[in-house]
């Protein structure tokens, strides 16, 4: 039985151009009906979100798209993707590390941004997320420049991982590498979760001879560091070719990494049926993959819970605070019976209209004060209740943390700790005497006690890094 048919628009945007796919989606088909590329006028950019938006709308009506659903994606370049490990922990708390966590980088990074997380927490067992943050400026001018188009947004998501997603039946845990002429985009999977997800650097030139160098130099070391960090999984790698690259070429890649590199235009994986050339009116580039990026998104909006990042509905969007609790509302209902009884005596009591009259002078005077200071004490209780609520784990994670400090020279790979407060830290550093200066911070620290170094073993012969093991007992306290 054929379902209700449905159209749906997806987005790619970039610095300079948006990439548009419109696909048709039935119970038992998906249809690829219209591509084209946006090119924003000399004169516009998303610095001007409105006037590129009705630009958009004018240029989506002349190439007969009818989609008003949009997906929305944004470039790895634009974003910050960082793979973070939770400790088990129910859902609320995993959130509120996780949040914490992304609280901390939007200040490394200087500015104000939005995180969401891909990935799921365990309650039992420790768990990988990648923690994706886009800049709150750059996220709102994209929704200006939708809205002023006229449609609307089902989420705003990376185009990366998007494509990733929407491959995931086909491909599981197959390493993803796009190529698009603003750069190219890596995404790493594992147990059918994203890992890594980096933007680099690839330019377009005559023959590709340079940028496939470059590419292989910039892949490599990504593929080494995954690898090292246990990241890799299948030692394939599928290839979105959106700029047209030669096969010889593809497979001088796949040798300069040592996997096995296969090219796609993305319909097979997609699942998508050939456009219709009957009714396209479509901007055809050089590649076939060009639009693969645009038509995942397409597909996402018609079930946007499958994209693993959405930036619109973030999960790590602290829950709205309450303007009223229930003592305000009390409180305001002895207001109110107060404000009746002063009514009935001073009709009742006409003899003492003028004291009565003095009263409520001093009440109305008054009663900004009183409002400003329930205000203030409503806040202090509620954020007593959140600090009081922190597990102890965090705390422990923030006593460390803040041992640590900026030295560059030191890191953490691994951080266990026990509910009878023995832990252990491993890690990694360039300096040993780093380790003593981080042992000396923990051992001058009231909670910490019995630290000892474990051993120090050197782990890379070329880089002279050393891998460390440091055991404490960590005072719990809830």
């Amino acid at each position: 039985m054929i379902g209700r048919t449905s159209s749906f628009l997806g987005l790619a945007v970039g610095e300079r151009s948006v990439a548009c796919a419109e696909v048709q989606v039935t119970a038992d088909r998906r249809t690829v009906r219209r591509t084209a590329t946006f090119v924003f006028p000399a004169d516009m950019s998303l610095d001007k979100p409105d006037a590129a938006g009705q630009a958009l709308a004018a240029f989506l009506r002349a190439k007969k798209f009818s989609a008003s659903r949009a997906m929305v994606g944004l470039p790895a370049r634009w974003l910050i993707a960082i793979e973070r490990d939770v400790p088990p922990a129910g859902q609320d708390q995993a959130r509120a590390t996780l949040r914490l966590q992304a609280e901390r980088l939007a200040v490394s990074e200087s500015g104000e941004m939005l995180f969401d997380y891909a990935g799921e927490t365990s309650t039992s067992i420790a768990s990988k997320v990648l923690l994706v943050g886009v800049p709150k400026a750059r996220l709102e001018k994209v929704q200006q420049l939708i809205d002023a188009a006229g449609m609307s947004i089902e989420a705003i998501t990376s185009t990366g991982l998007a494509l990733s997603a929407a491959i995931d039946k086909a491909e599981k845990d197959a390493t993803m590498l796009v190529l698009s002429r603003g750069g190219a985009e890596l995404v790493w999977r594992q147990a059918g979760s994203p890992r890594l997800l980096r933007h680099l650097a690839y330019v377009v030139n005559g023959d590709n001879t340079h940028s496939i160098a470059t590419l292989g130099a910039e892949l490599k070391r990504s593929v080494t560091l995954s690898a090292t960090n246990g990241t890799v999984g299948r030692r394939e790698m599928v290839l979105l070719d959106g700029v047209g690259v030669p096969q010889e070429k593809v497979g001088e890649l796949s040798q300069r990494l040592g996997l096995d590199v296969k090219s796609d235009d993305g319909t097979r994986m997609l699942g998508l049926s050939p456009i219709d050339r009957s009714t396209d009116a479509s901007d055809q580039p050089q590649s076939p993959g060009y639009f693969a990026p645009a038509l995942a998104l397409a597909l996402a909006a018609s079930k946007p819970s499958t994209i693993p990042v959405n930036f619109t509905e973030s999960r790590l969007t602290p829950p709205p605070e309450k303007r009223f609790g229930r003592k305000a509302v009390w409180g305001g209902i002895a207001g109110s019976i107060a404000v009746l009884a002063i009514a009935l005596l001073f009709f009742s009591v006409h003899h003492k209209e003028s004291e009565l009259a003095d009263l409520d002078a001093q009440i109305k005077e008054i009663k900004p004060t009183a409002d400003a200071a329930q205000v203030q004490i409503d806040r202090a209780k509620y954020s007593r209740g959140y600090f009081a609520s922190r597990p102890p784990m965090l705390e422990a994670m923030r006593d460390i943390a803040l041992a640590y400090g900026d030295d560059t020279h030191i890191w953490v790979t691994s951080f266990k700790l026990a509910d009878n407060g023995k832990g252990q830290i491993i890690g990694k550093t360039t300096d040993q005497r780093s380790v003593i200066n981080l042992m000396e911070k923990l051992n001058k620290h009231p909670k910490f006690s019995d630290v000892r170094n474990l051993g120090m073993v050197e782990s890379d012969s070329k880089t002279h890094d050393a891998t460390y093991t440091i055991a404490f007992t960590y005072k719990m306290e809830q």
